[in-house]
């Protein structure tokens, strides 16, 4: 192969790895516009498809991470699911300890 064919198959593979990044920040942006919005709950089937938005998010980015290691916006989405995955688990883990203190204060008055 010649060096302008290696180029040219270079900046494809960029091409691809930015397009992967582009749609797996749609299907995140997607999945949380879903997750925090009650406009959807009447409609099952959109809840539905909103949960597995924020699933296949999930999935693109290790694949992006995998095939294309250098991308930006790659870097950048695996790190905001990241934190949210963590704030996820820190606001459960608060939620069932204020369940707990609720149980014990209804415990104490009876």
């Amino acid at each position: 192969m010649s060096d302008n064919e290696e180029m040219i198959n270079e900046e494809m593979e960029q091409d691809n790895g930015q397009t992967l990044a582009i749609v797996d920040l749609c299907l995140f942006i997607v999945s949380n516009i879903g997750m925090f919005s009650d406009v959807f709950t009447d409609i099952p089937v959109i809840g539905k498809v909103l949960e597995g938005a924020g699933l296949f998010a999930f999935i693109i980015m290790i694949v992006l991470r995998v095939k294309y290691p250098q991308n930006r916006l790659g870097k950048v989405l695996m790190i905001l699911m990241i934190v949210e995955l963590v704030l996820a688990v820190i606001a459960a883990i608060l939620f069932v300890l204020s369940c707990i203190a609720c149980m014990n204060m209804c415990a104490g008055m009876g």
